[in-house]
């Protein structure tokens, strides 16, 4: 407040009630608008990260497994239980055995006998959306502990929604990926390519 040359030097000038209560009224809404793009860019960014971890999960489980059936024996691979919905691979269970005596994942004690994998995913059950794979002797993989490796059943994490593996008529496998975060369903991030197993 401040005094002016005025014939009431006593008099004071200032705000009213009335410009106060208009210039917090206006404050308010810039503060609250403020909140909201916020609130949102940091949820497009949360979003953008979620995504981006899920397209990594994805890959690096395409890479990994298709590496596996790589080095797999052709006659061993056997594919069961598959169940297809809308063109999508909900359940599926793949048996192979790769060679033993040789150190290839996830056959990675010696002496390298544990060399029959069973990959399996279902969308359903206890671990829903997830890939399990185990390892065991020949004969030995009904028994076998599996452990989840890609996807999560909860959380933020990635969900596994198909996985297929078809045999073609050159002997070679088609094999396809495909999950999203649990929390940025829009959209899945997929992968698919052709295997050709050892001879």
């Amino acid at each position: 407040m401040m005094f002016l040359n005025s014939p009431n030097p006593k008099r004071y000038y200032g705000f009213t009630m009335v410009e106060l209560m208009v210039a917090i009224v206006i404050g308010m809404f810039v503060s609250l608008a403020t909140v909201a793009a916020f609130s949102a860019h940091s949820r497009t960014v949360f979003n953008q990260m979620s995504y981006n971890q899920s397209a990594e999960d994805v890959s690096e489980a395409y890479a990994l497994l298709s590496r596996l059936i790589q080095q797999a024996e052709s006659t061993s691979i056997t594919i069961s239980g598959i169940t297809t919905v809308a063109g999508c691979t909900t359940d599926i269970t793949v048996d192979l055995a790769v060679p033993a005596g040789f150190a290839v994942w996830p056959n990675l004690t010696a002496p390298y006998t544990q060399n029959w994998v069973r990959i399996a995913f279902s969308t359903a059950g206890t671990n829903a959306n997830t890939i399990t794979i185990a390892n065991a002797g020949a004969g030995g993989l009904g028994a076998a502990t599996a452990t989840p490796f890609a996807g999560s059943s909860s959380g933020n994490n990635t969900k596994i929604t198909c996985m297929s593996l078809e045999k073609q008529l050159d002997n070679t496998y088609a094999f396809s990926l495909a999950g999203y975060a649990r929390n940025y369903s829009e959209g899945d991030t997929a992968y698919e390519g052709v295997i050709l197993p050892r001879n």
